[in-house]
């Protein structure tokens, strides 16, 4: 639509409502006609002068709409000052006009207000004629809205002249925001009422602008659901913001502490917050002389609300505030403050006997009193430390030990941060501490030695020189010990802590002193040097003896190898420790020589061997993985041959794991490697499982990430051909292999995509038409978590390959199921237990009648309890999919109540059942009702105790449905 210069303005705007958007871009339109001097601004005003001076209000309102359009998007250039002085005069005057043109006007002022041209005096006249003449509050929530924003721009536009109106600007914005009530209004009220009191006088208005506000106080505000712009306003920031409003002034601290005090005291939830969180603002702006008067009432009803608070977020607040309050109330004289903390501290001292039920809350006031500044910690610590120790040395009762020695602590911690002083040893109430804490650290009682470490732990830079060495000597002796685990990590924690503190006397006093006499003895002090591996002091000399102890003999190394997997999983995004481990150790070279020199004793069959040869190949991956290509090929080249040839020596299959440590991580561009005979030949002849499973892993591996090319396309067709001549020959009990083989091959194309998939895909299944257990190649595909195939392994992944494979396998097993063919629904089953939920939602309708015939035929119990999991969860969370089905669905889920094979499976259709009555509509259930119940009360009887309960609520689900409520 482009604007007509025959045409007048008030024939292109004739047939427009100011709120079409045919409207702003007529408006714009116009602008750029008057840019390009096609039409001059005043040009533009007299052709509309018809509308503006209209005898009819509806035409002079849709005049102003077009003026104050036209104002608020034109270049502030293109009006001359003179044209922009008539215009504030015209505008001013227009607030004296009838109602209807009022909003048009107030958005012209507002453009208008935006322009640096505009006189002080123009804005000035504006808020006058705005004050005498427009009632804020009888006006539409967005015109008021309007209002606020001229009160806003003109104090930031003008603000010598608006502190020149004095008083009448001051009792003009009082009276605009009195009585407002609409929650977006408020907020940009809130927001800039603190700025608006920092600039002008209140004198005498300053209790009227107090209680204009003070009425909001506290604010119970919950959005209405159905306007989205008020759901973005939350309580909470209301609250925020009107606290600011209400401490925005010294002169409003007479008013907001005695209201914050009222309201403190009231059974609200929210008025007890909102008040805390005021006493705690103001204390930002008003004098310390207001707090001094409220000190008592603060103080009484902090420490009431604090003995009596069931809501420990509550006691939180409340805590706080006390401390911020405290800390102001220190900026008043020693001979006021001091009182204030003889007050607290002597109500309190009766409580701090551990078997009273006051005992931790008045600790945890008398620790918000002693964080709050230098002067109070220094007294709390002089009047309750010492009453603490004291009782401390007087209990036998390890759970009153706990206590006091855990709230000691925190009195330490606060004096050491304020005094900035780690040295408590000169201040004769914390000397005694430091021995306390060592002492509870060898305590027999588990509790307690474990809080003496973490106390230790806390107060580590405040430790003297004999209580440390005394802690060497402990550390040296139990680091190599067994001990129960929640010690043991407070041992760690207390080791590592004092070792980033203390390195040198770690080193001398407890590293250096530690002889290891046995493997037990060395997995404990493998795994405690762990902690401190990532100090810069002990990384590579950590790293050295982790090295050391992997190379000695084979039960030795066994130790050493399992606790260097632990360091190398734990901190596998180390560059320092990764680096240190190959570059300077060659630890990978090392661990290979070791199997090579230990092959004959290392038995597959033995858990301890098996579980060594993997810990090998995970360090070995690990450290590969973060390496750069040329990096890789330099390990890999001087590595994989010799291992490579070594298997064609011996055909141990045990080399096999070593295959997997050094190909599995290696990147796209250098996994060129000439295995794939071995891990074929492995996969399918070797019968030790755990062996097979990495090579036919290894070789997915492989595959998925060759470049596509003539090798990758004979290397398929081997495989192929392999396959096949297995199939024609092989025994039963093997068939297994070959269809893991396959499944593994299928995956590893469908990720990268592969051309030759489909025809993967197919070979998988045309083995289920066969064989019931080329159901679970299925699950083999669909699962996500495999690290021979993940970006961590930098394997090729196609995005969504998972979702494309289920929706495609489904809809080809329900449109070929025929009763023969059972092992579909097994397969079906396998798909659905690893299915996003969104696709099986998604398809549902696509699916449903394979997943009908299912829980009708399937005898397989780990099928049915994945449908039935899958399904209960959807019917719990009321997806709509579920209720289109349930006449289909509520039957199959009676008749699997009684499914004999599989207690699970009747507990998770009687879960079904329950979830159908309690979340769908009545028309779609009460046909069901009678023959449910009375199929249900069969369940009754069952002899599994689960089954009858879930029974019972299912049947009173059911029985409830068409009660009167």
């Amino acid at each position: 639509m482009d604007i007509n210069v025959n045409k007048s303005v008030v024939e292109e705007f004739k047939d427009l409502n100011r709120d079409d958007i045919e409207f702003k871009k007529k408006c714009i339109q116009l602008v750029n006609e008057i840019k390009q001097g096609n039409v001059t601004f005043l040009q533009f005003v007299e052709d509309l002068k018809q509308l503006l001076v209209d005898t009819s209000p509806t035409n002079r309102e849709h005049g102003m709409s077009i003026l104050s359009q036209v104002l608020d998007i034109i270049p502030h250039e293109q009006i001359l000052p003179a044209q922009l002085s008539f215009l504030c005069t015209f505008y001013a005057d227009r607030l004296n006009d009838h109602h209807q043109v009022i909003p048009a006007t107030l958005k012209g002022i507002l453009a208008l207000l935006k322009f640096e041209e505009i006189s002080g005096e123009s804005v000035k006249q504006f808020l006058n004629f705005l004050f005498q003449k427009i009632s804020c509050q009888q006006q539409q929530q967005i015109d008021r809205l309007c209002i606020f924003q001229i009160l806003k721009t003109s104090l930031e536009k003008k603000l010598p002249e608006m502190q020149e109106m004095g008083f009448d600007f001051v009792y003009g914005v009082t009276l605009a925001i009195d009585g407002e009530r609409d929650p977006r209004n408020l907020l940009f009220l809130f927001e800039w009422i603190p700025t608006f009191l920092k600039c002008v006088t209140l004198g005498h208005l300053a209790e009227e602008m107090f209680e204009v506000m003070a009425c909001y106080f506290p604010i119970d505000f919950r959005a209405p659901p159905q306007d989205p712009n008020v759901c973005r306003i939350s309580r909470e920031t209301l609250s925020e913001a009107l606290c600011r409003c209400l401490c925005g002034v010294p002169e409003f601290s007479e008013f907001c502490l005695p209201l914050a005090l009222e309201k403190l005291s009231s059974s609200l939830q929210i008025a007890k917050i909102d008040s805390l969180n005021i006493l705690a603002e103001g204390c930002k702006i008003f004098p310390v002389s207001a707090y001094i008067q409220h000190s008592t009432d603060i103080w009484s009803q902090i420490q009431r609300e604090v003995f009596n608070c069931n809501d420990q977020e509550l006691a939180k607040i409340a805590l706080n505030t006390l401390r911020v309050v405290m800390r102001k109330l220190s900026e008043s004289s020693d001979n006021i403050y001091k009182p204030i903390l003889s007050d607290i501290t002597d109500t309190l001292k009766g409580n701090l006997l551990p078997h009273m039920k006051l005992f931790m809350p008045s600790c945890k006031i008398l620790q918000a009193v002693s964080s709050s500044s230098r002067i109070a910690s220094t007294y709390v610590t002089q009047e309750i430390v010492p009453a603490l120790i004291n009782t401390y040395n007087m209990t036998t009762t390890t759970s009153h030990q706990v206590l006091i020695l855990t709230n000691l602590i925190n009195f330490v911690t606060s004096y050491t941060a304020l005094v900035n002083n780690n040295n408590i040893n000169e201040v004769k109430e914390l000397a005694s501490v430091p021995y306390l804490c060592l002492k509870a650290s060898v305590h027999e009682n588990t509790e307690v030695a474990v809080v003496g470490l973490q106390t230790l732990v806390v107060i580590c830079k405040s430790l003297p020189l004999e209580v440390r060495k005394c802690l060497y000597e402990n550390l040296c002796s139990s680091i190599t010990c067994e001990l129960s685990a929640p010690v043991r990590n407070s041992l760690l924690e207390c080791f590592k802590a004092m070792a980033i503190e203390y390195s040198d006397e770690i080193q001398n006093h407890v590293l250096d002193q530690i002889k290891i006499n046995n493997n037990v003895s060395l997995h404990y002090y493998l795994e405690s040097l762990r902690v401190i591996v990532q100090i810069e002091k002990f990384t590579e000399s950590v790293l050295n003896i982790f090295i050391h102890y992997c190379g000695l003999d084979l039960a030795t190394s066994e130790i050493a190898i399992h606790c260097l997997k632990h360091l190398v999983e734990q901190y596998e995004d180390d560059s320092q420790i990764q680096d240190i481990l190959e570059n300077k150790g060659q630890i990978i070279s090392k661990l290979l020589n070791f199997v090579v020199n230990y092959l004959n004793e290392i038995n597959i069959e033995l858990a301890n061997h098996k579980r060594l040869l993997c810990n090998i190949s995970i360090i070995c991956k690990n450290i590969l993985s973060n390496q750069g290509s040329d990096l890789q090929k330099q390990i890999v080249s001087s590595n994989l041959d010799s291992v490579v040839a070594l298997y064609k020596n011996t055909h141990k299959s045990e080399l096999i794991v070593l295959y997997d440590g050094l190909i599995t991580c290696l990147r796209q561009d250098v996994i060129e490697c000439d295995v794939v005979e071995d891990l074929l030949n492995v996969a399918l002849n070797v019968e030790e499982e755990f062996i097979q499973d990495i090579a036919v892993q290894l070789l997915a591996n492989i595959l998925n990430k060759k470049h596509d090319d003539t090798r990758l396309e004979d290397d398929l067709n081997e495989i192929e051909a392999v396959c096949n001549k297995q199939l024609e020959n092989v025994h039963k009990s093997r068939i297994q292999y070959v269809i893991n083989l396959i499944s593994w091959i299928t995956k590893a194309l469908l990720m990268r995509g592969h051309i030759k998939s489909q025809r993967w895909t197919q070979k998988l299944l045309t083995l289920l038409e066969r064989y019931e257990e080329a159901a679970r190649g299925f699950l083999i595909v669909m699962k996500d978590n495999c690290f021979s195939l993940s970006t961590k392994s930098h394997s090729n992944i196609r995005l969504l390959y998972r979702q494309r494979f289920f929706m495609e396998i489904t809809t080809i097993l329900t449109q070929n199921y025929t009763d023969e063919n059972n092992n579909y629904l097994l397969a079906v089953g396998y798909l659905l237990q690893e299915a996003p939920k969104q696709v099986f939602v998604m398809h549902f309708k696509k699916i449903v009648k394979i997943v009908i015939l299912c829980l009708e035929k399937c005898e397989n119990a780990n099928t049915l309890f994945v449908l039935l999991e899958t399904l209960c969860d959807l019917i719990q969370n009321k997806e709509p999919i579920t209720e289109e089905y349930i006449q289909e669905l509520l039957p199959r889920f009676l008749s699997l109540t009684t499914f004999k094979l599989s207690m699970n499976v009747r507990i998770k259709a009687l879960q079904c059942i329950q979830h159908f009555a309690s979340g769908y509509p009545l028309y779609k259930l009460l046909p069901n009702k009678q023959n449910i119940v009375q199929s249900l009360t069969v369940c009754l009887d069952d002899k599994k105790r689960l089954v009858r309960k879930e029974a019972v609520d299912a049947r009173l689900s059911w029985i409830m449905l068409d009660m009167p409520t």
